[in-house]
Parts: C-alpha cells; structure tokens; sequence
C-alpha cells in the first residue's frame, strides 16, 4: 500500500520528535560526520563557538573592554536584584544604552518584560503550543536541517539530538 505525503512527512516529524526526546543516551544513532567528538577542537570562544585552532591571547584594548564589562555586569546584578527601586528608572534607561551585559540579558529581559505575570496570565499555553506544533508542524524537518548545519560548532548544538 502506497502512503501519502502527509502521511510520510507526519512520520517522517515523529520520528525527528522521538529522537530529540529519546537522545544520544537512550541509543539514538548518528553518522560519524555529525558526532561533536568527530572533530578535535581546541579552544572555545565566549559565544559559545569551537575553533579548530587555539584563540590569540586578549589584546589589551581587549582586556580593557573585559574590565569594563565585568564592572557594569556588577552593577546591572545590583539593579536586576532590587528590580522594583530601579524599574522604569532613568538610571536602567542609560544602562539599557550602555549596553546589557550578555551574561544578564536573559534576567534582564525578563524583568522588563515582566515575562513572570504574561506566564502566570497564560498558564499551560506555551506547552499546549509546543505539543500543537510537535503534532502537525510543516517546518520541523527544516528547523532540524538548519540547526546542524547552522550551528555545527556551537557548543550547545554540537551533540546531535541532544537536549540543548
């Protein structure tokens, strides 16, 4: 009996879906080329990227810049901790232009965004889109293409089918 299309790219998305939630660990196989371990790399930059070579040694313009991060790191840790005294401040305003420190964006984001009452507004919805989109989304086989070969060298993506 011959399958219809839908029917083999509905397949073809659970078994994509079944081998992210199954993984590495539970003996999902992978050919040689998209293993992490395939490659020996030796050095990783503050993204996140792997590098075939070892990274030059910080200039000291950039060591300066490194400083100057780590210091408005401390105090955007200061404001994101007493978020209600400094939200909607002239003070967080300046600081937004200056720059979010990477390592803060995430909390910062948050925090301005006020992501906390959205998810509490909209309880159980992100996971009911994620199972909607798990079910019957057209894009997961692209999505999955575009990731390993976008991504090759980013250390969260490296392990196929990991987690990440």
């Amino acid at each position: 009996m011959k399958k219809d299309i839908e029917t083999l790219i509905a397949e073809e998305r659970a078994d994509i879906i079944l081998k992210y939630a199954t993984g590495r660990q539970g003996g999902v196989e992978i050919d040689p080329w998209e293993d992490a371990d395939y490659n020996i790399y030796k050095a990783i930059d503050r993204f996140g990227f792997m590098h075939e070579n070892e990274l030059p040694a910080p200039t000291v313009q950039e060591e300066k810049r490194k400083q100057l991060e780590i210091e408005r790191a401390e105090k955007w840790l200061k404001m994101v901790n007493k978020w209600t005294k400094y939200k909607n401040s002239d003070k967080m305003v300046k600081r937004i232009y200056k720059g979010i420190p990477l390592q803060l964006r995430g909390p910062a984001w948050t925090l301005m965004l006020d992501v906390e009452r959205i998810k509490r507004e909209n309880e159980g919805k992100y996971e009911k889109m994620k199972e909607q989109a798990q079910l019957c989304s057209s894009e997961i086989k692209q999505i999955d293409l575009d990731i390993n070969r976008t991504f090759r060298n980013h250390i969260m993506f490296m392990d196929r089918f990991g987690v990440k």
